[in-house]
């Protein structure tokens, strides 16, 4: 008896030191990325989206520009507008512009003006809009309405990094503003106006 228990316990360990074992076990990993998405304009120049993504650190992305020529009919460069997402909504941007503005004594006097953008990256992810908006027309004292259009939309379900930098530049009717009698600005004063982003993103 002692003799068949050792050997069904002999033949249990053999069975155990000879068991099926998985050759290949696995350690799962898993990870989230939260997207990114800003935009804004700049007077800083760049080139290329790691210098944009190093900027978004200390860039507020909120810019002026001062002394252009409301006499000249030439095209004047503001800056740049920079668009950077990585987000998986598809995002689309338009620009509202308002005209320059000026009150002197009772009167207020507004500068039309053409904003055209141009790119400097050619993103193949995004289509841009016709590369206009409003017109460069004689000062006046009426106030003119606002001009909104589109001007950059990720293409649908794109991917990944999409980056765009738009140069941008104002005309203005120089010839016309002169002849109009625009008035000097009172020291210490300005014809300012503003462009505004708007963005969304679904």
């Amino acid at each position: 008896m002692k003799k068949l228990v050792l050997s069904i316990i002999s033949l249990l360990i053999v069975s155990s030191l000879f068991a099926t074992v998985d050759p290949s076990p696995k350690f799962n990993l898993s990870a989230h990325v939260n997207g990114i998405l800003f935009h804004g304009f700049t007077t800083s120049s760049y080139s290329n989206s790691d210098e944009l993504l190093a900027a978004n650190n200390s860039e507020d992305w909120n810019a002026s520009v001062s002394g252009l020529n409301l006499a000249s009919n030439d095209s004047q460069s503001i800056g740049s507008y920079a668009f950077y997402s990585t987000s998986r909504s598809q995002s689309s941007v338009s620009f509202e512009t308002t005209p320059l503005s000026l009150e002197v004594y009772d009167d207020t006097y507004f500068v039309p003006y053409a904003l055209s953008y141009s790119s400097k990256i050619n993103n193949k992810k995004i289509s841009l809009g016709d590369g206009s908006i409003g017109k460069a027309l004689v000062a006046t004292t009426d106030e003119p309405d606002s001009e909104t259009e589109n001007v950059l939309t990720t293409k649908s379900e794109s991917t990944g990094l999409r980056y765009e930098i738009l140069s941008l530049a104002v005309t203005f009717a120089g010839d016309e503003n002169v002849s109009f009698g625009l008035p000097e600005s009172p020291d210490g004063s300005f014809y300012t106006g503003s462009i505004r982003a708007l963005i969304t993103a679904n």
